[in-house]
């Protein structure tokens, strides 16, 4: 950590009696957007502070020697790699977001631009953008902050920082990130997958690096927890329609228009009919829905399954309701060479009436039969984000082509036996208000049994698929 620098080394226009209030907190921290963060001696060598109080003297800045920029910097992974600082106060005469004249702690204002001492004179400020990783935490986990240089810092060169692709950078602007203020950090809870999610309130636009940082966690986690999120039927599918379109509910179950509970776009997972009462225990509805008990991945049976779902507990249940997740990314990697070239280019048949007849439930009517119509997928996937390969298992897979259907079944019943291990499983135990989003590429889950005479009013959004598993 680089301490505060010492008032006689400080440049000739910060030394005053007045140089109090500008002195700086004694904590830098370095903005980048990979996955490691450089040892120290080379944070300041190969980032962006251009000059440090050790090279300033009391006639002003040295220059520094010229070198060419190393391979790191012109990766252009990043648009800039800036010295996070936060400053205790500031000029009297200075005006900021806080006022002109003001002497309170600055926002914090996040930096992103043209260089900076292109765009500021003395006395100007430059906002912009920057994610930047906790050093207080040592989290691995991404934050949004803000940060605010004042003009007179870089006018007088004390500080310079310097962009990795400059024709890549645009005129700084202040960035709005709907509301969403806090950082965003990932815990992992589970010791394969799963993080829990702080900083994001769901029911605020969410600024387009608060999107990026949740699918970044969706791409390594493949379930992510949000506790505490209040949402009203709009605001979930506002929230879900940041990664996608939504998917259209109609064709994954057997209730009528007229019985519908929720809107359009709403997937009602509930034991609630359209009055709000728990459905009887001989309802065709309820019997279909016992299905969700079952490990399986949303929408398998459609040609292009989904993507995300999310889930929002609205009324919980006591005891019992808790949802299972199966990571079937780790399921794939403990199989042994001879199985995963065996299961390589299997291509499965996925159909409602195949998990639905498998608890005996074989009363369909002829429009529900075609509507249920097999849809092919492939038994392994690779994640476009990740790469990893993972098991496509569900209980709505019946059947492997050119296969025999006990053979298949057998061998279907074996991975998923597999797959489902306890080491593979986390369990959500549902508070109120809890949302849950889980990728139904990587991943099955269930629904564990629970008391069906009290409501549990349980919401799911979406998120649609962009392709079919199997080529058409």
């Amino acid at each position: 950590m680089i301490g505060k620098p010492r008032l006689s080394r400080l440049p000739r226009a910060l030394r005053s009696p007045a140089s109090d209030r500008r002195q700086f907190d004694d904590q830098l921290l370095v903005g980048r957007r990979d996955d490691a963060i450089l040892p120290r001696p080379e944070q300041r060598e190969r980032l962006a502070l251009a000059a440090d109080a050790s090279e300033t003297s009391v006639g002003g800045p040295r220059p520094r020697p010229k070198r060419p920029p190393t391979d790191d910097e012109t990766r252009g992974q990043i648009a800039m790699s800036l010295i996070l600082i936060h400053f205790s106060g500031r000029p009297a005469s200075h005006a900021g977001p806080t006022g002109r004249g003001s002497t309170k702690r600055p926002r914090h204002w996040i930096a992103s631009g043209q260089p900076f001492r292109s765009c500021c004179g003395r006395g100007a400020a430059t906002t912009g953008s920057l994610a930047w990783r906790s050093s207080k935490t040592r989290a691995r986990e991404f934050h949004a902050c803000k940060i605010r240089i004042p003009g007179f810092l870089l006018a007088c060169g004390w500080v310079t920082l310097r962009a990795r692709r400059p024709s890549e950078l645009t005129n700084a602007v202040p960035l709005d990130n709907g509301g969403n203020n806090m950082p965003i950090t990932i815990r992992q809870i589970h010791s394969v997958f799963v993080g829990e999610v702080s900083g994001i309130d769901a029911a605020k636009p969410l600024a387009p690096e608060d999107v990026q940082a949740i699918d970044a966690g969706m791409a390594k986690y493949a379930v992510l927890v949000f506790r505490d999120q209040k949402l009203t039927d709009e605001q979930q599918m506002a929230f879900t329609r940041n990664f996608g379109g939504i998917e259209d509910a109609r064709g994954g179950n057997i209730t009528k228009p007229h019985d519908r509970r929720l809107v359009d776009g709403m997937n009602d997972v509930s034991n609630l009919d359209k009055d709000g009462s728990p459905l009887s225990p001989d309802s065709r509805q309820r019997l279909f829905n016992l299905g969700n008990m079952l490990w399986h991945s949303d929408s398998s049976f459609r040609v292009i399954p989904a993507k995300y779902s999310l889930l929002s507990a609205r009324i919980v249940n006591q005891k019992g309701g808790n949802t299972e997740f199966a990571d079937m990314r780790a399921a794939y990697d403990a199989l042994d060479d001879e199985m995963k070239c065996k299961i390589d280019q299997l291509v499965c048949e996925h159909s409602l009436m195949y998990s639905r007849g498998s608890l005996g439930f074989l009363d369909y009517s002829d429009e529900e039969k075609v509507m249920f119509k097999p849809v092919l997928q492939r038994l392994v996937r690779q994640h476009p984000v990740s790469g990893r390969k993972s098991l496509y298992l569900s209980s709505h897979a019946g059947a492997i082509v050119g296969m025999p259907m006990p053979e298949a079944r057998i061998l279907l019943r074996d991975l998923t036996e597999h797959a489902t291990q306890s080491k593979f499983v986390y369990v959500h135990r549902w508070k109120p208000d809890d949302l849950v989003i889980w990728d139904n590429r990587q991943t099955m889950h269930r629904v564990r049994r629970f008391d069906e005479s009290q409501p549990r009013d349980m919401r799911r959004t979406t998120v649609a698929g962009d392709a079919p598993t199997v080529a058409r």
